[in-house]
């Protein structure tokens, strides 16, 4: 699923999760036939690579002016990622109790539907249909 590799990585190697989460974590990955602690072994950080490339590589990173089109991707495409995330969190973590019978719970889906209210017009829109049409229509 997008963005699961993501949140796995973040639920075993971010301070903020709690270390009940992340042997959870260990333990469904461990149950899936996966060497959890080479799998740890074989992450590279974002510093790591940009050092690699500035460095050995003679890379650098040229900054562009994005246009507004490119910025309302961008932040199209990030909150995408983010509510992705949330649902993936959601999952796992409702699967990990359920299979170690803390909660009762038969087959599920997480929906995850933000929405944004325009105070002037009272009208709501899903998050990413605002954004992609350029903003609520009683602005426009």
């Amino acid at each position: 699923m997008e963005g699961e590799v993501e949140n796995t990585y973040r639920l075993l190697t971010d301070e903020t999760v709690s270390s009940g989460i992340q042997i959870e974590t260990e333990n469904s990955l461990a149950r899936d036939g996966i060497d959890v602690e080479q799998l740890k072994k074989d992450f590279v950080s974002h510093q790591a690579i940009y050092t690699y490339l500035t460095k050995y590589r003679e890379v650098s990173h040229k900054s562009k002016v994005d246009n507004t089109k490119t910025q309302i991707e961008k932040g199209t495409n990030t909150i995408r990622r983010l509510q992705n995330r949330v649902v993936a969190v959601a999952e796992t973590t409702l699967t990990n109790l359920r299979n170690t019978d803390r909660i009762e719970l038969a087959d599920f889906e997480v929906i995850n539907d933000v929405r944004v209210v325009c105070n002037e017009c009272g009208q709501s829109y899903p998050i990413v249909e605002l954004l992609e049409m350029g903003g609520c229509d009683c602005m426009m």
